[in-house]
């Protein structure tokens, strides 16, 4: 439920009461730096919790300082670069099926977990995860804009 609120509300102020502040050069640097350490921080805790414990577990609190950076990144380098129309057409794609990954993500993943299952004792546990994440966030996409091209459906969004 926290993620039902908390991401669209962090979105929506990165973008519209932050976005131009963040966008200035120390700005930048810092929220890069708080983003790289808690990805740190993340990634040596899930390290050392799948070594010890052979499980690991999300760190909710670390997860927000990520997404901070990754937008502010995002629309930083979208004001810098030009993207070449194919690419264009290839993010509309994705993006016009982003809602509904946000939406399906737990029974997207569930659905792909064999993934992981066959991959994990060849390329460990990190690969494995990584490679099932991708599955599941394309296999939405791929879902949600199909769901579009249903009359019904395609009202609603």
């Amino acid at each position: 439920l926290d993620y039902l609120f908390i991401y669209p509300l962090l979105g929506y102020f990165v973008e519209h009461v932050y976005g131009d502040e963040l966008q200035k050069r120390r700005n930048l640097i810092l929220v890069n730096l708080v983003g790289l350490v808690s990805f740190g921080l993340f990634t040596a805790e899930t390290h050392i919790l799948q070594q010890h414990y052979g499980r690991f577990e999300e760190i909710n609190g670390l997860t927000f300082l990520m997404v901070v950076m990754l937008i502010t990144d995002v629309r930083w380098l979208c004001g810098k670069i030009k993207i070449p129309q194919w690419l264009k057409k290839i993010l509309l794609f994705a993006g016009a099926g982003v809602f509904g990954v946000y939406l399906l993500e737990p029974q997207v993943r569930g659905v792909t977990s064999c993934i992981y299952d066959v991959l994990a004792p060849y390329i460990t546990w990190f690969g494995a995860t990584f490679i099932w994440l991708i599955a599941a966030m394309v296999l939405g996409i791929l879902f949600m804009n199909v769901l579009k091209r249903i009359p019904l459906v395609k009202k609603l969004f």
